[in-house]
């Protein structure tokens, strides 16, 4: 299936100068598109520069946030170099905290993010990342034994703010969410 096929987000967004008169029509586009695709159904809706609209609504399948004067361009531009990356990753990032539209494809795009998959407790975190060897000190193998994994997970948590997101059977790390 191709992007074309499954857009990842729909924008409800109407003409500013309508709307700024009282008229309020709302047409749908959906992102990621060809640029030249979105030019000409902007130029349908008689938008001809890029601040002749208002974006009054945001369909996507993650919580976010979005200004009325989002740029519909760049975010085309952004979510076209995503690529094939599974929504499910915005939608992940996206359940640290309800954050602008724009700032979750930046952390998809620069991949400030850690998922540890198959997680969805402490325990299950601290075995992960011993087993990973991703822990701040090392464990020899033969006390693997008396290893309290849920204490190694917690504190994990604790200091990088690892979250928890059970109904995705996943933890994750925002690197950079500011």
């Amino acid at each position: 299936m191709s992007q074309a096929d499954s857009p990842i987000i729909k924008l409800g967004i109407t003409n500013a100068n309508y709307y700024n008169c009282g008229l309020l029509v709302i047409n749908w586009i959906e992102l990621p598109t060809e640029e030249e695709i979105l030019r000409k159904k902007l130029a349908e809706m008689e938008i001809d520069q890029d601040d002749d609209y208002i974006v009054l609504e945001v369909n996507a399948p993650f919580k976010c946030t979005f200004p009325d004067h989002l740029d519909i361009f760049e975010l085309n531009n952004k979510l076209n170099r995503l690529g094939c990356l599974d929504p499910a990753i915005l939608t992940a990032i996206s359940k640290y905290d309800t954050l602008p539209l724009m700032r979750i494809v930046d952390i998809a795009l620069d991949k400030k993010y850690v998922i540890y998959e198959n997680v969805t407790n402490e325990e299950d975190l601290g075995r992960r990342l011993y087993q990973e060897h991703q822990l701040p000190f090392q464990i020899p193998k033969d006390l693997e034994k008396y290893i309290d994994f849920q204490t190694l997970g917690h504190e994990a948590c604790l200091k990088d703010a690892i979250r928890f997101i059970p109904d995705m059977h996943i933890a994750e790390k925002i690197l950079c969410a500011s």
